[in-house]
């Protein structure tokens, strides 16, 4: 039997890996990602120990695409209706809920079964199983719903349920839960409760990171609208590929048009023969020694209009330490400037 299986992602880098054990054995499965966007969040899965008796490796590979597949998401609602399928499949449940904590309410927003639950209905916190669920950061096991008294009958009823699982979604301060429920009363053991707390751990972290996502996306706008108000230009060299990339503001500064793709080589091309070396140098060092920099430079435009930039940058590292990006602005004077 399969005893303990464990799984490592490395964001920032190319690995999520899992390993089941089995004795002395390992069956190890691997999948590489090219890249992670959020290099120092924590794995998608830390660390699930699969109970002893005869096991299924089948549905801990499940975990694992399912894994893989929730890294790439980047909408909550695709989330829930990834979930809700997976766990059935996962656990052969009769059907599955996606509920969420909206204040003192429990919000049943996703549902896959046999016949109908409760999507779309809210029920207060102390009157379901999923809000004593979610209030006590534990796992619900219920093998008959009319001989618990945490179960509400008269909810149930008129379902098929007759016996269920309810997951915490989070450790600490769920955000939600999820219900797997079967139309008949029946035992569970150790490795469905297992499945269901690992996916649910597992979903805790891609909602974690899917509205980190949206934060940054959200600063991100915001720093882009205060550069355009600022009249900043932006710029990001890649230390790894050499990409180049360019905000609108800053293809303004060199008499370009917004549509238009400026590389780094026509940059270059623009800048006075006599501070191009200047630049390069400075780039260089930036890239390969991780050197911020700030350099004064005349631009020549398509029209032959000459103009002065102050180039500024600073360097973005990534988890081991090593220059990942240049990232700078751009910012437009008079030449009066300099004799101040």
């Amino acid at each position: 039997m399969f005893t303990s299986a464990s799984r490592e992602a490395f964001y920032g880098g190319t690995l999520l890996a899992l390993t089941l054990r089995r004795g002395n054995r390992t069956l190890s499965v691997f999948q590489e990602r090219s890249e992670f966007a959020m290099s120092r969040l924590p794995s998608l899965v830390e660390q699930i120990v699969v109970p002893s008796g005869e096991t299924q490796p089948a549905a801990w590979l499940g975990i694992v695409r399912m894994v893989e597949e929730l890294s790439t998401m980047t909408r909550f609602e695709d989330i829930q209706e990834h979930v809700a399928h997976t766990a059935r499949s996962l656990v052969g449940a009769d059907g599955v809920t996606f509920v969420l904590r909206e204040g003192g309410l429990c919000h049943y927003v996703k549902e896959e079964a046999i016949g109908p639950l409760w999507k779309g209905q809210r029920f207060p916190m102390s009157a379901c199983i999923s809000g004593w669920s979610m209030l006590n950061a534990s796992t619900a096991v219920v093998p008959d719903v009319y001989a618990d008294p945490r179960i509400p009958i008269h909810a149930y009823e008129p379902t098929f349920v007759r016996s269920l699982i309810m997951v915490p979604i989070g450790l600490k301060d769920p955000l939600g839960a999820i219900g797997a429920y079967w139309s008949h009363k029946r035992s569970f053991d150790e490795e469905t409760v297992t499945l269901l707390e690992g996916l649910a751990r597992s979903t805790a972290s891609a909602v974690s990171m899917v509205h980190f996502q949206s934060m940054l996306t959200l600063a991100e706008e915001r720093a882009l609208r205060a550069q355009e108000i600022g009249g900043l230009g932006a710029w990001t060299i890649d230390a790894e590929n050499g990409g180049f990339s360019a905000s609108l503001i800053f293809k303004a500064h060199f008499g370009r048009a917004r549509a238009c793709d400026l590389t780094y080589a026509e940059v270059l091309s623009q800048i006075h023969p006599e501070d191009r070396e200047a630049l390069r140098h400075c780039i260089t060092n930036a890239v390969e020694h991780g050197d911020p920099f700030r350099l004064a430079c005349r631009v020549t435009w398509p029209d032959g209009s000459r103009h002065w930039l102050d180039l500024q940058a600073d360097i973005v590292h990534d988890s081991r330490g090593a220059v990942a990006r240049v990232c700078g602005i751009s910012v437009e004077f008079e030449p009066s400037v300099l004799s101040q």
